[in-house]
Order: C-alpha cells, then sequence, then structure tokens
C-alpha cells in the first residue's frame, strides 16, 4: 500500500481525513485523530490507501509497548494490553504517535543523541543496546518531536542552543544560604537576619531539607556539591518544584510528578550512560538553573537538560502532606562519607 503524503499551502489546510480509513478500540481514536491534526499544522495531509489501518491490542513479548506492520495489507499496529493500563496520557500519545510515524509517514527508528544527551527523536528503537527515554511532560519538547516526527531533517530544538547552556559563574549573586557538612551545620559566617528571613531548615546525619522563602519568579541558580572520599555506586539527587535531579553510578535522569489518579507519577525525561558522565570524579555537583524563560540543569558544570520554566507541574507530597513548592531536599547522605554543600542564590 502506499501512503500519500500532500504538502498543503495555508489556504488549502484541511483536517479532513477518511474516518474509515483505520479501525481501532476507542480508546485509541483521540490519539489518532491528534496525530493527523499535528499533521495538518505543519502542512501535511497524510492520505492513506484502500486498505487502510487496524490498530488493536495484543500479546507482546519482552515489554515491547507496540509492533508496527507498515508493509502489511492493510497496516497493523500492534499495543502491548498487559501494559497499556500502566501508562499515563502522555506515554500513551507518545506510543500511538510513534506507531503512526512508522505506518503512516514510513519512518524507521532513529537511534540518535542530541549534543547534551537527550533523544533526538520520538521514533528511538532499542537496536544495539540504544537507550533514551524523551521528555514527553515538557510542552516545549513535546513541541520538537511532534516537527522532528513529520520533518525528519531537523536536526535540534531552535531553542536548543542557547549562550547559557555554557556553565557560567560570572553572575551577579545575590546568596540566600550556603550550608555545608559534614558536621551537618548551616555555615556560621551567614547573618542569623538573613537565616531567619529567607529560609527554614532542618538537616540531620542522614540527610537533609531546606524551607526557602524564594521568589520563584525572579532568576536564580541552586546548585548542591556531594564530595565523597572514594568512588562509590551512590545515588545522589536534590528535589526541587516537583522536579528529581538525579545522578546514579550508570545513569543520571531528570524527572517531573504528574497527578495520576491520587499517585504521583515520576516521567523520566533524560538519562546518559555510565561513559558520559565521568564518574571517576569524587565530586558531583548537580545545579538548576532558571534563566528568564528556562530552566538549565547541569552536571559537574556540563550541561545535560533544558526545559520551559513553567513546565506542567504536578503535586508534591512529602512525608504524606503537601509542602510548600519552595522546598529543596537531598537524598540521604552517610556521615563520614560524605560532604554536602548547598549554595541557592539569585541571579542579578
Amino acid at each position: 500500500m502506499k501512503i500519500m503524503l500532500l504538502i498543503l499551502f495555508p489556504l488549502t489546510l484541511t483536517t479532513c481525513y477518511r474516518k474509515d480509513f483505520f479501525h481501532a478500540p476507542d480508546e485509541f481514536i483521540p490519539y489518532v485523530e491528534k496525530f493527523i491534526t499535528a499533521g495538518n499544522k505543519r502542512g501535511i495531509l497524510i492520505q492513506p490507501g484502500k486498505e487502510g489501518l487496524i490498530i488493536e491490542f495484543g500479546v507482546l513479548e519482552n515489554h515491547q509497548l507496540g509492533k508496527s506492520k507498515p508493509n502489511h495489507s492493510p497496516q497493523i499496529i500492534t499495543i502491548n494490553q498487559a501494559i497499556w493500563p500502566d501508562l499515563d496520557t502522555f506515554q500513551r500519545k507518545a506510543l500511538i504517535f510513534h506507531e503512526l510515524g512508522h505506518c503512516l509517514l514510513q519512518r524507521k527508528h532513529r537511534n540518535q543523541l542530541l549534543p547534551n544527551g537527550e533523544c533526538a527523536s520520538l521514533l528511538a528503537g532499542k537496536e544495539n543496546g540504544f537507550q533514551c527515554l524523551p521528555n514527553l511532560y515538557s510542552g516545549l519538547w513535546w513541541n520538537y518531536y511532534v516537527d522532528e516526527l513529520f520533518n525528519p531533517a531537523l536536526e535540534q530544538p531552535t531553542w536548543y542552543t542557547d549562550e547559557l547552556s555554557n556553565y557560567r559563574q560570572d553572575f551577579q549573586k545575590t546568596y540566600l544560604m550556603n550550608a555545608v557538612n559534614p558536621i551537618f551545620q548551616l555555615d556560621t559566617s551567614i547573618q542569623t537576619t538573613i537565616l531567619k528571613k529567607h529560609f527554614k531548615n532542618s538537616v540531620g546525619k542522614r540527610g537533609g531539607w531546606f524551607f526557602l522563602d524564594m521568589n520563584c519568579t525572579r532568576n536564580y541558580q541552586i546548585e548542591v556539591t556531594y564530595q565523597t572520599n572514594k568512588e562509590d555506586n551512590k545515588t545522589y539527587r536534590i528535589l526541587w518544584n516537583d522536579l528529581n535531579f538525579l545522578v546514579a553510578h550508570n545513569h543520571l535522569s531528570i524527572k517531573t510528578t504528574t497527578l495520576r489518579n491520587t499517585q504521583v507519577i515520576w516521567g523520566l525525561s533524560t538519562s546518559f550512560f555510565q561513559q558520559k558522565l565521568v564518574q571517576n570524579n569524587p565530586s558531583k555537583k548537580l545545579t538548576i538553573k532558571k534563566y528568564n524563560t528556562f530552566l538549565y540543569f547541569f552536571f559537574n558544570e556540563k550541561i545535560v537538560h533544558i526545559i520551559e520554566a513553567d513546565y506542567p507541574k504536578g503535586q508534591e507530597k512529602w512525608l504524606l502532606s503537601h509542602v510548600d513548592k519552595t522546598v529543596l531536599k537531598t537524598n540521604f547522605i552517610y556521615e563520614n562519607e560524605t560532604a554536602l554543600k548547598v549554595e541557592v542564590a539569585y541571579l542579578d
């Protein structure tokens, strides 16, 4: 079956399509319509052949989410019936878009990373051990992935290269706090009046969290540095405004919360492999920087991800109760093994 892609002029752009071209359970139809609408918005009308398209539930091995037969007549997409109920709406939409990309756009997997380590395409596969997880929860990234889906020549987002992607320390900073461990006490050089005005803190022998009185509409930088005595396999993280910035010995991830029913779901937005992380460095510095409309994430002063500052936020819970959104938390750390330094500053 041949699939024709018609490039339309703006005045002839239409969202019309043959509704009888596919056969699918009702829960798939909204995602198919979103896919067709996305193509129309980008000047592409998908005109399927007479054989049509079938989307069906089925049994797939090895936890495979979906499988396509783009050259079959009719074309067939099989979705793993056992896994589908566990996917949130973001993941379901991405899965259907991925499989429709194979069938209706005749695209193959694109197993490439962008310079900072994120997926280059929504059509990432697992051939030759390739692994990456796209940021499905960011509107900024989702728009890029859909743009790339319909335009394979698109190399990276237009906003991706930015002078702030390079780690900078030449800002005029106004410090809010500077907490230093190994004794898990606040830096005594900070004036008591500043402490009382800007934050309350709670630290212990196994970790700590800080409740900050911050104006998050301003530009700011949050930096947490762990100094280890030797190489280790521990996990280090900072949690801030529904974001979980985590580094382990074999991967790095940035996660955002979304509310599904009464559970908080964490969604991976980026990951690196061990060779990308330079884990032989005993110092692990995690930095979140807000500057105007973007959030920049650095690991050991190397950019690893960018998202919009107004990313969709979930509903965070801490100790089974809602907490103020200006809470900074560190993971559990071990006395006499790790030194912790926390820096929070406005960037004026």
